[in-house]
């Protein structure tokens, strides 16, 4: 599953579910990112995080490690 890590010029980020359809330009996410908090629009940063179902270390770690 992927996420947009979207941040608002207020400081308020959220993470936002992403479906990753082609064609859509970071610049026009950025513009057409409404703030939950503020409102304002026009977010200030943005990351894609991929978020896994598990994680691939676990059950590696020893009681020596």
């Amino acid at each position: 599953m992927h996420y947009l890590h979207i941040v608002c010029r207020c400081g308020h980020s959220a993470e936002v579910p992403w479906h990753s359809p082609n064609g859509v330009a970071r610049a026009d996410i950025l513009r057409r990112a409404r703030c939950s908090r503020c409102g304002a629009k026009a977010a200030v940063d943005m990351r894609l995080i991929w978020v896994t179902e598990a994680n691939a270390m676990d059950g590696t770690r020893s009681q020596n490690d």
